[in-house]
């Protein structure tokens, strides 16, 4: 081994570490309550404890805490971090659990349209196809019965326009839905991010003669005032600047980014800029700089000055209805400022560790979101990483000299603080949006900046407005500039191939490592940490060297994506290669390859699918699969060849030619040779079958037969009765543990002969949530039932994930 006797010098460093650490928390009280209360937060994400339970152990934990305290200081202070760990469990488990029993959260996922009374509590928001907005239900009328309710939802009206007024009292005839969670890997988890906002359910409204104004009042609560405050700045806004520029300021200005298109989004995504579309941090600075620049010129005290930028923060905050990231900035700045002006001493950390609290015990779900991490790895980081960077580049002569100037200073400080910025939120980024953005440090070095000045032209030349409307053009033009100049760059860097890399997968371990040797790398001026380095690579160099001795069993591992109304399947064989069967649909704004099929290849670390298999050219089979072919390296394609005449199935035979890829037509029995240590075969169709079943491109679908020692899969496609039929001569070929249900469930398939013939354990259906079809059929269902089979369904359950050794079948998802 390369490590010998080094595992005690490993721990007494490490030891050390701790010991200062827990020093250094002594200075920091703050920090020593938000540690272990998010701890606490983290273990009951995981663990559902009933919260009595941990009201009880807190208590007890709390009392022997404040015992031992008095005598024996370590346990003491042991039980009391015990408590907090508590305390962060009950309050997340308050959160999700302790819900009143009249809450919408238990009435959503309605089959039937019913009546819904409520109040508009929320800025409405421009999108492509429509308007959404937050609203909160009081009543709910059930066949007849009405059932007063509690709960925020969100209104989203499609393909009309309507215009909301705050406190208005609507009548709405819809579904009341229950958001998505994340039902494929890698997918966005839409639930858990509503609920961060405290809306728990959707109502869709697709006619206007299904949303009802039963009253419209004065504004007269200070939310009703600040949404006529930011009604009458968004007509300015779209009274000041074209589509384009509007779209962009709103964004800025207000928050509300709706009207942003994707390919810009994407622009700001790819130049790794997308943090100037959100309120955020950024904008709090900006806001700063301009409350601090006016109140300045004014011969007031102070203390007096700290109080109105204070309130100016919370006016804003009421103006853009306090969103999330700007609620956190704000509350750390407000923080810092109130540390000023009652002249106590402040600490960065400590102010952090409160903010954190505060937003935490408000919305403990925040913990688990994006924003939320990347604001408090971003700050974090640029605390920690901005000075030592500082001085490692202030030995370079050549920096030296160009930040000389003021300009020059600024501009170095701009992208120190920016590639401190990103070394912190690396990770995160890569976690969550699987790439990282190779331009985002010289792209910031003029994003910024801009973004900076748009602000502060646009507030400008909205209060001018109030006084001279021609005036304020100036200003508008000024901002609107800017604005073009912005979208014209970012369109173009965006563009650019290498202006972002994708990264397929990262693991928590890894995100672990990453922050470990960042501290170290920026602690290397310490001797010791300069000597755990050295032990930590020995370590892992142990670890890579020996892992063969701790190889798992050779697993297959089958995904069915939960794709809506279609079909898409992801095969991860022993050996390491990868086969895909169908790719969901495309639909209008909807493309199941982009959305779901990428996204989880991504975070199942996969560059390339040795194979994809079409079954059949129907929209919700071949939809998804050009999106696949574009952005993931396919070696082989198989389909039976018959298309239809659709946009899709023309660019799908498009691609095939432009990429030169491998094509083979299935019309006989053959075996995939791709896969090894499995046998693939596709069973169906073949040239008599064809020619008997005529153009029919359901029964013409592809089977496939998988066998991985005593355990065996069926995916057939959408074949119907013909096709079952035709296919049971195969007899004992076809049994099998797993089938992938045809036809999404439908009548005209799973006959009993078939399901008699297979003899399946488990019977797995794709299908759509709510479809139109109305599948799965009941008759099936019960066919299934009678059988003793077990039926899971993607509408149900999510994305479907099994895995095999050859001898036992898991569910693991």
């Amino acid at each position: 081994m390369i490590l010998n006797g080094s595992n005690s010098k490993f721990k007494r460093l490490a030891g050390r570490l701790m010991e200062r650490l827990f020093n250094a928390l002594g200075s920091k009280p703050a920090l020593k309550i938000a540690a272990p209360f998010i701890i606490g937060l983290m273990l009951g994400n995981h663990i559902e404890a009933p919260p009595i339970a941990l009201f009880l152990a807190l208590i007890i934990t709390t009392m022997l805490a404040v015992l031992c305290l008095r005598s024996r200081i370590h346990i003491g202070n042991f039980l009391l971090a015990l408590g907090l760990i508590t305390a962060g469990m009950l309050r997340f488990g308050i959160a999700t659990q302790l819900m009143p029993a009249n809450h919408i959260k238990y009435f959503a996922g309605t089959k039937e349209k019913i009546t819904i009374l409520c109040r508009v509590s929320g800025y409405p928001q421009i999108r492509e196809n429509g308007i959404q907005v937050e609203i909160q239900i009081d009543s709910l009328i059930i066949d007849s019965s009405i059932y007063p309710v509690y709960g925020n939802a969100l209104l989203k009206i499609i393909n009309f326009d309507h215009q909301f007024h705050y406190g208005d009292r609507l009548k709405i005839h819809s579904k009341l839905r229950q958001p998505d969670g994340e039902r494929n890997p890698g997918g966005f988890d839409y639930r858990k991010f509503l609920n961060s906002q405290n809306i728990f359910a959707l109502v869709t409204v697709l006619k206007p003669t299904d949303l009802i104004l039963l009253e419209r009042t004065a504004p007269s609560t200070v939310a009703g005032i600040f949404f006529q405050i930011k009604s009458s700045l968004d007509q300015k806004i779209n009274s000041l600047f074209d589509k384009q520029q509007r779209a962009l300021i709103r964004a800025l200005l207000l928050g509300e980014r709706g009207e942003i298109s994707s390919k810009l989004r994407e622009a700001f995504a790819r130049s790794g800029v997308i943090h100037a579309l959100a309120i955020s941090g950024l904008h709090v600075g900006y806001i700063l700089i301009i409350l601090a620049g006016v109140f300045s010129i004014l011969p007031i005290p102070r203390k007096i000055k700290i109080v109105l930028i204070i309130a100016g923060l919370l006016f804003y905050n009421l103006l853009v209805g306090f969103k999330p990231p700007i609620v956190r900035a704000s509350l750390m700045a407000s923080l810092f400022l109130l540390g000023k002006l009652l002249q106590k001493p402040v600490d960065i950390l400590n102010i952090i560790s409160v903010s954190a609290l505060i937003i935490l015990l408000i919305d403990p779900q925040q913990l688990f979101l994006a924003s939320f991490q990347l604001s408090f790895a971003a700050i974090l980081s640029i605390i920690f990483i901005y000075q030592k960077l500082k001085i490692v580049f202030e030995k370079s002569q050549r920096f030296r000299k160009l930040t000389q100037s003021k300009i020059g200073e600024y501009t170095g400080a701009l992208f120190l603080v920016s590639l401190s910025a990103q070394l912190g939120t690396l990770p995160i980024v890569v976690y969550y949006f699987h790439r990282i953005p190779l331009i985002a440090l010289l792209a910031n070095l003029l994003v910024i900046p801009i973004v900076g000045l748009v602000i502060a032209y646009g507030f400008i030349c909205l209060i001018v407005s109030l006084i001279a409307a021609p005036v304020a053009q100036l200003f508008a033009n000024t901002a609107g500039f800017l604005v073009s100049t912005l979208i014209v760059f970012l369109r173009n860097t965006g563009s650019w191939w290498f202006a972002a890399v994708d990264v397929y997968s990262v693991t928590l371990t890894g995100i672990v490592i990453y922050y470990f040797f960042l501290y170290l790398s920026i602690n290397l001026d310490k001797k010791s940490h300069q000597k755990l380095g050295i032990l930590t690579i020995l370590v892992l160099a142990n670890i890579f060297i020996w892992r063969s001795n701790f190889a798992q069993r050779d697993w297959l591992q089958i995904t069915f994506f939960d794709v809506g109304q279609g079909d898409a399947c992801l095969i991860q064989f022993p050996n390491g290669k990868n086969l895909l069967i169908d790719a969901g649909p495309n639909l209008m704004n909807f493309d199941a390859g982009e959305y779901f099929i990428v996204p989880g290849l991504k975070r199942y670390g996969i560059k390339k699918l040795d194979a994809a298999i079409l079954s059949h050219a129907d929209n919700d089979h071949i939809g998804g699969l050009p999106s696949v072919m574009r952005k993931i390296a396919v070696e082989k394609i198989y389909d039976a060849g018959l298309y239809h005449s659709t946009a899709i199935c023309s660019l799908y035979q498009f691609l095939i030619d432009s990429l030169k890829l491998n094509y083979q037509k299935i019309d006989q029995p053959i075996r995939l040779d791709e896969f090894s240590r499995c046998g693939v075969y596709a069973i169906h169709p073949r040239e008599s079958g064809l020619k008997m079943l005529a153009r029919d491109v359901n029964n013409n679908s592809v089977v496939i037969k998988i066998i991985y020692n005593q355990v065996s899969f069926l995916f057939t496609g959408d074949i119907e009765k013909k096709a079952e039929t035709y296919i049971q001569e195969y007899r004992d070929l076809l049994r099998s543990d797993v089938i992938k249900v045809a036809h999404h469930g439908s009548k005209t398939s799973s006959t009993k002969s078939f399901i008699e013939q297979v003899k399946p354990e488990l019977a797995v259906i794709s299908v759509g949530k709510n479809n139109r079809f109305n599948f799965p059929d009941a008759t099936v269902l019960s066919r299934f039932e009678n059988f003793k089979i077990r039926v899971l369904r993607t509408d149900l359950n999510g994305a479907i994930i099994l895995r095999t050794d050859g001898k036992t079948l898991q569910r693991i998802r």
